[in-house]
């Protein structure tokens, strides 16, 4: 598969082309008032450290 810039696709690999070790990515739902309740206490930490 030719585009028209002239780059061939045809045995390319999808994905990273080095593999990730020791993580692993994951996708989670959470409810808003728990996310806001992570972040509050993430600013008020950042707010203590920056005292």
């Amino acid at each position: 598969m030719m585009t028209k810039e002239g780059f061939d696709f045809s045995k390319a690999k999808r994905g990273p082309i080095l593999p990730q070790t020791g993580r692993t990515r994951i996708t989670i739902g959470l409810f808003d008032d728990v996310l806001m309740a992570f972040r509050n206490r993430a600013w008020r930490l950042a707010r203590a450290i920056r005292a």
